[in-house]
């Protein structure tokens, strides 16, 4: 079995994987939200007590790791640590208390590595994979299995909602300038001609928080995980309506994402219009199973398939 520890803006999540040679399969997930992205201070420094959170986190990740047989334990970082000054004080800190040697993914990396889940649980020949992170966005852009477009955004729905957002929820004008900052980006990606109107395949956790939101409010929305570009544009709508209302769906659906949720759809349906889509297709793997795969698994002969997960 093997583990993998995925240190993020604002949760740090471990995931343990049994292998058995051809086959790869989730048996734990657990999550701490840690919030690092907010000890980050205006010089793009990580302050000493976000480091200890960091720290502590993974020590307690570690207590969970340390009942399982592990043959190998993966640790990486997106954002939160890419992102700041003295990655390197805070990576020897962390490999100091922990023991655990961190890796520190690119943006480019981080949205191969996401590809790479995603070609573990979807056939499609052709589409364009987004995941809105905490604290960045990847967008890749595939046809026939193979990656024709990787980039990464340095904005995702945490530090979107820390620029942008004075309260719990977004104002319509703050939801605004969320919007324009967004598609500005995506407008400045280059696709492939044959790119644009297709599938838009979903990673990470807004869009499965999203799903869990829109299949309380709409049931016959989501089939199989797919839904119409327009429900996206119909919640967005129904915020504005009813921002009480919507507040309430999220808290009956994903309290964890009461404030980073809007921020996240708010990117999601940028992206869903600069690039034509009209399907939105939600992907439960991604960056952690090609994590696996790419840097742990790698050096085996047979590359293993994702059965379904038997715990979450």
């Amino acid at each position: 079995m093997y583990g993998v520890i995925d240190i993020g803006s604002n949760t740090i999540r471990l995931v343990v994987f049994d292998y058995d040679g051809t086959s790869i399969r989730r048996v734990l997930n657990k999550k701490i939200t840690a919030g690092l992205a907010g000890y980050i201070n205006k010089d793009h420094e990580m302050r000493k007590r976000g480091v200890q959170v960091a720290i502590e986190s993974l020590m307690e990740l570690k207590t969970v790791t340390d009942q399982f047989s592990l043959d190998e334990i993966g640790v990486f970082a997106t954002a939160p640590l890419r992102n700041i000054i003295n990655t390197e004080e805070v990576l020897v800190e962390i490999e100091k208390e922990t023991g655990f040697p961190v890796k520190v993914l690119s943006g480019q990396q981080e949205a191969s590595y996401g590809f790479a889940g995603l070609r573990q649980q979807i056939s499609m020949d052709e589409g364009i994979m987004i995941d809105v992170g905490g604290g960045s966005s990847e967008v890749v852009a595939f046809r026939n299995d193979e990656a024709q477009l990787t980039t990464s955004i340095p904005w995702g729905s945490l530090n979107l909602y820390r620029k942008y957002v004075k309260e719990i929820i977004p104002e319509p004008k703050e939801l605004k300038e969320i919007d324009r900052l967004m598609r500005k980006h995506f407008e400045k990606i280059q696709l492939p001609k044959r790119s644009y109107h297709l599938p838009l395949c979903v990673e990470g956790g807004a869009g499965r928080a999203f799903v869990k939101v829109l299949q309380r409010k709409y049931p016959e929305a989501v089939h199989d995980g797919k839904y119409g570009r327009k429900y996206l544009q119909k919640m967005l709508d129904f915020y504005k309506e009813n921002p009480s209302q919507f507040s309430d769906l999220i808290l009956r659906s994903a309290p964890e994402r009461i404030h980073t949720l809007l921020p996240g759809m708010a990117a999601l349906n940028a992206a869903a219009d600069v690039f034509g889509v009209k399907e939105i297709v939600t992907v439960e793997y991604g960056v952690r199973e090609g994590f696996l795969m790419e840097e742990i698994l790698k050096k085996k002969e047979n590359k293993p398939k994702l059965e379904e997960e038997t715990a979450k």
